[in-house]
């Protein structure tokens, strides 16, 4: 584990922040944010950094108070010293928010909001009832037995329609970054050869967050609260500057 580099006093700023406002760690300062309301474009931009679908494309990315994920994950991915971005508070813009938490969470809102990526079969085996005769005391018996055959499974990979959502919430908060890599439900829905039939449904989509927290994908202008870390101009930094 690496010695992570701490933010000045971080502990203790953070008491002095609301429970419900969004922290925001970042390498624009608090007046670039405060001056430019975020208008989203597309949240689904197939040539953004990122896959489609799995993340929102252009999102307003936030953390939540006294979660200190962000920097660790900076530091373990050798993203950089968290001390050299802007932390500040903002306020809470109070957009309709969806709380994704659980399996069921992610399993309710993929099936609301999800699309279908790719169809493919699986062969497995399962126990199926077969019929026998057998003879038992000179009668013949019709009974059901359990046998195992290798039989063919369809799934279906989802992905989130980020515009879709958009449409309904204005603040995604994701709590499930340690979830399985695949979610998987039930759902009904149209075959390969074209049946409605209960099909076996999976998404990946939640463990591309690298980090719980969340985003905003609404319009919204950021209203500053308090800044709570400035980093420490560079030397070549302040050249420029002066």
């Amino acid at each position: 584990m690496k010695k992570m580099p701490m933010i000045p006093n971080y502990k203790e700023k953070m008491k002095t922040v609301a429970p419900d406002s969004l922290i925001v760690l970042s390498s624009y300062s608090p007046d670039e944010v405060e001056k430019n309301p975020y208008k989203p474009t597309n949240l689904m931009d197939k040539t953004a950094r990122g896959s489609t679908g799995f993340k929102p494309t252009g999102g307003f990315w936030y953390s939540t108070p006294n979660d200190y994920s962000w920097s660790e994950w900076k530091v373990n991915e050798d993203m950089g010293d968290p001390s050299q971005y802007y932390l500040y508070e903002i306020a809470n813009p109070y957009l309709e928010t969806v709380k994704l938490k659980t399996v069921e969470d992610i399993a309710e809102f993929t099936k609301r909001f999800g699309y279908v990526k790719e169809k493919f079969t699986m062969r497995e085996r399962k126990l199926v009832p077969k019929k026998s005769k057998r003879t038992f005391k000179l009668k013949v018996l019709n009974e059901p037995r359990m046998v195992t055959e290798m039989i063919e499974v369809e799934y279906h990979e989802f992905l989130i329609d980020w515009n879709e959502v958009a449409k309904v919430y204005g603040n995604i908060l994701l709590m499930g970054s340690k979830m399985p890599h695949h979610v998987d439900f039930k759902y009904r829905g149209m075959t390969k050869e074209g049946k409605i039939s209960e099909i076996n449904g999976f998404t990946p989509f939640q463990t591309t967050w690298d980090v719980d927290g969340g985003v905003i994908i609404q319009p919204f202008t950021p209203k500053l609260i308090q800044v709570l870390h400035t980093p420490e101009l560079k030397k070549w930094q302040k050249v420029l500057k002066s």
